[in-house]
């Protein structure tokens, strides 16, 4: 209801504003930001006591996903290899779109043997390691060179 329309529309917002502007401003800084954004939302969960507190977690969500995924997709493509866009993306497409799956049953059972508080959990720990990783990769160059992430 409410909760899934207030983050479809900021990651909406998030989405279009960062396609018509993000290529002025740092790619790589806005993921890793995005990141944590989601890394916050999904901690977020853990202390909702309200229908408010819920939807404050749902913009928070949409504020990470709307700046991570975008930047991201114009990373991944700058990154592909010329004349192999359709094999490269229906990998990334397509992996996320299975690994969904299986995390969504995987989330089921463990909600239904352990409770929701763990499911956020094991979330939150994805999340982390995802935020530390891109922090990782993206300070780097093509050639592994350390740059500046978040200097522009």
């Amino acid at each position: 209801g409410i909760g899934f329309g207030v983050y479809s529309l900021v990651n909406g917002v998030f989405t279009l504003g960062l396609g018509r502007f993000g290529n002025k401003l740092n790619k790589k800084a806005l993921v890793v930001s995005g990141y944590l954004f989601l890394c916050l939302g999904t901690a977020g969960y853990l202390l909702i006591r309200t229908p408010l507190h819920f939807i404050i977690v749902q913009g928070i969500l949409g504020v990470g996903v709307g700046m991570s995924n975008v930047c991201s997709s114009a990373l991944y493509s700058i990154w592909m290899e010329r004349g192999k866009e359709t094999a490269v993306w229906g990998y990334n497409m397509g992996g996320f779109e299975i690994i969904f799956t299986f995390a969504a049953v995987l989330g089921g059972w463990m909600v239904k043997n352990f409770g929701f508080r763990d499911v956020f959990l094991l979330m939150l720990a994805v999340q982390l390691a995802s935020l530390l990783f891109a922090w990782k990769v993206l300070k780097t160059d093509d050639k592994g060179r350390k740059t500046r992430l978040l200097g522009g």
